[in-house]
């Protein structure tokens, strides 16, 4: 349901990641095809946040990853 309402409020560039990690080889395989920057807006739970710091050290350990920005989902 986040997706559908980010897209109403004008972010057209938005996909859900069905829980709260990325992988490694996700962020990897999107900067090999030329995206330069993710924003990760998960929830503020011990998941979210858990799944935000493994992306941060996952994207800062890949060669070819974008950019990562994290923010807090409320203030989306």
């Amino acid at each position: 349901i986040d997706v559908h309402h980010l897209r109403a409020h004008g972010y057209p560039n938005i996909a859900a990641v069905g829980g709260a990690r990325v992988s490694a080889s996700a962020l990897t395989r999107l900067g090999r095809h030329g995206i330069e920057s993710v924003v990760l807006a998960f929830d503020s739970d011990a998941a979210g946040r858990d799944g935000a710091a493994r992306a941060v050290t996952d994207v800062s350990r890949a060669d070819h990853a974008p950019a990562l920005r994290v923010i807090e989902a409320r203030r989306l």
